[in-house]
């Protein structure tokens, strides 16, 4: 397997006030300690509060995803599919764009799955 180069984490809590509040915190906590098992270098964090935007101009997952077919990430890791949207049609269009763009897409939740001593 080859680690990647430039990874980025997204982050993305609904009922959080700014990115100081503890839900964003423990979700980064998670996603980087993630990371980091997998001897990833540090990614590049994106946190989102509030609603997803994979269609939503301007939002941090649709910022995201532009950077991610610019090149600028090789890998992408989040808590869970649910934090990319929680309409299922999204996060597969999600899933393609990352594997046309031969993006690495890690959850913390399928990585705990595979690996329950974790």
């Amino acid at each position: 397997m080859i680690l990647p180069e430039r990874p980025a984490a997204y982050i993305r809590v609904v009922g959080a006030r700014n990115a100081r509040d503890p839900h964003v915190q423990d979700q980064s906590q998670a996603v980087l300690a993630a990371a980091s098992q997998l001897g990833w270098p540090p990614p590049e964090v994106y946190t989102e509060i509030g609603l997803p935007g994979l269609y939503r101009p301007g939002s941090v997952l649709a910022q995201l995803t532009g950077y991610l077919t610019s090149g600028r990430h090789d890998a992408i890791i989040v808590a869970d599919f649910s934090r990319i949207s929680r309409d299922p049609a999204e996060v597969l269009a999600f899933t393609v764009h990352c594997d046309r763009c031969h993006i690495t897409l890690e959850t913390v939740e399928g990585l705990l799955q595979l690996n329950p001593d974790r």
